[in-house]
């Protein structure tokens, strides 16, 4: 994490002359004349960065609030939002048209050309519209970007939009997360995770007399909606609010083997489920 640095010229966060590269890391909070966040000549490849809350001052003349690039460098998977540039592009300025990939270039403000100078996207969520592939100019619908959470929510429309390179398989995203959870790369510095349920009171043996149950379990902060529950072997079935930790009592038993399934949503996808 790069974070709370200044310079009086360019790349206040970090300077490139002569190539390079980042993965996984963190820009916040920066400030320079050009490139508050980065700066990038030579040659630079970005992977799976955030780049938030940097600024381009100079008199009026700040150009790439979050990033100044000059050319041959790439960009993938990397979120630019909320930077600021008191001229040029607030969030991802660029000399020429090098590629972008799988970003999130948004909400950046500049006198002129708040989020982007020109440029190569493809499957990225910025605006005003840029030609290519699998563009968008949706709300990319953070968790709290007010607070700095840059993480997808559950109705992002960012979520598994990307496209998957070959520089994925076996990397992660900022959190450390897999690149791809969800068959197709989501947008941005961050993956959008699985819902999970488990049920962490399996396979109990109970008396044959035993007419009620008790089922416990955890969901993670994913699931949404409602939860619901099964129970095969008599056909009965309740809902419940998801939550981190949670209980369903008294569950009716009938007398053979009951198999009860908890299962939870994320938009219209069913989370993984375990049954006793």
């Amino acid at each position: 994490t790069f974070h709370g640095n200044t310079a009086v010229i360019n790349g206040g966060g970090a300077y490139f002359a002569d190539g390079g590269a980042l993965d996984r890391c963190i820009f916040t909070g920066n400030a320079a004349g050009a490139g508050g966040g980065v700066y990038c000549w030579g040659g630079v490849t970005m992977d799976n960065c955030l780049v938030s809350g940097n600024s381009a001052e100079n008199e009026g003349s700040g150009q790439g609030g979050g990033v100044w690039n000059d050319s041959l460098s790439t960009f993938n998977n990397c979120t630019i939002v909320d930077n600021t540039a008191d001229d040029q592009c607030g969030g991802l300025y660029m000399q020429d048209n090098d590629p972008v990939v799988n970003c999130i270039v948004i909400g950046n403000s500049a006198s002129r050309d708040s989020n982007h100078r020109y440029g190569s996207y493809s499957f990225s969520c910025t605006t005003p519209a840029m030609s290519g592939t699998g563009n968008i100019t949706n709300d990319p619908q953070f968790v709290n970007a007010a607070a700095g959470d840059y993480h997808l929510w559950t109705n992002s429309p960012c979520i598994n939009t990307g496209t998957n390179k070959d520089w994925m398989t076996g990397a992660t995203d900022v959190d450390g997360r897999p690149r791809i959870i969800a068959e197709i790369a989501d947008m941005g510095a961050y993956e959008y995770p699985l819902p999970t349920v488990d049920i962490t009171n399996v396979n109990e043996s109970l008396s044959a007399y035993a007419a009620t149950y008790t089922l416990g379990g955890t969901n993670n902060e994913y699931v949404v909606g409602i939860m619901t529950w099964t129970n095969a072997l008599t056909g009965s079935s309740g809902t419940f609010a998801p939550s981190l930790s949670w209980t369903v009592p008294d569950i009716s038993l009938a007398f053979g083997t009951n198999v009860i399934t908890v299962s939870g949503t994320k938009k219209a996808e069913v989370a993984r489920m375990m049954a006793p």
